[in-house]
């Protein structure tokens, strides 16, 4: 098997006998610049804009980075941010640029919060 660009394999790959039809993905090859999609909420309360900083938090490590791009698509929530107690959420989703060095798994789940006058914090 060879892939058409350098990168990382990501997590699901397929297992000895196991069978695929044409056309199944067989594995994901992450590479280029890291990014985050976030879920921006129809209830959000300021205006969100292409090149402000915000504030990057998984666990105790913590980045800052850069709005890209607000998508012009709403995608819903993944199950474990959904209110099971309310209707499906759909939400507007931006793109986020990481640092370098960032220090994130891929895949992994972060938060993003703003940033007021040069301080960044959640």
């Amino acid at each position: 098997m060879r892939a058409t660009a350098e990168g990382t394999v990501g997590a699901r790959v397929p297992v000895a006998g196991q069978v695929v039809k044409v056309g199944d993905e067989l594995l994901q090859v992450n590479s280029g610049k890291a990014y985050i999609i976030a879920y921006m909420p129809d209830m959000y309360l300021f205006e969100v804009k292409s090149g402000d900083k915000v504030s990057i938090g998984g666990g105790s490590h913590r980045v800052a980075g850069e709005v890209e791009t607000i998508l012009t698509v709403a995608d819903a929530l993944p199950p474990e941010f959904q209110n099971m107690f309310r209707p499906r959420d759909r939400s507007r989703l931006i793109r986020v640029k990481l640092p370098d060095d960032h220090g994130f798994a891929v895949s992994q789940k972060i938060r993003v919060g703003g940033c007021i006058a040069g301080w960044c914090g959640f």
